[in-house]
């Protein structure tokens, strides 16, 4: 059945997802990643998605949760990162 339930799910998927996409530093506040923003919904929606999905955005990332306010997009959760140094004394 796995053959049907992939065609099954490609015709009727509505859904898609950026996984990451960045602009390196120096060109950042050029309006770049706006751009690209731009191009990557317009793609998804000539490709028939209704609907679009982004990785995790850092909160201390203020231009980009910026950009996902002004495009109308609403945040799904918050998420945590944790480090911690491992050493003999642990």
């Amino acid at each position: 059945l796995t053959p049907w339930h992939f065609l099954r799910h490609r015709l009727t998927r509505d859904r898609a997802g950026i996984i990451y996409y960045s602009v390196i530093s120096k060109l950042h506040g050029r309006g770049l990643n706006r751009v690209m923003l731009k191009r990557v919904i317009s793609a998804a929606r000539a490709a028939g998605y209704r609907r679009l999905g982004t990785t995790w955005i850092a909160d201390v990332n203020t231009a980009s949760l910026k950009q996902m306010r002004a495009i109308g997009a609403k945040p799904l959760h918050r998420l945590g990162l944790f480090t911690k140094a491992v050493s003999a004394q642990t």
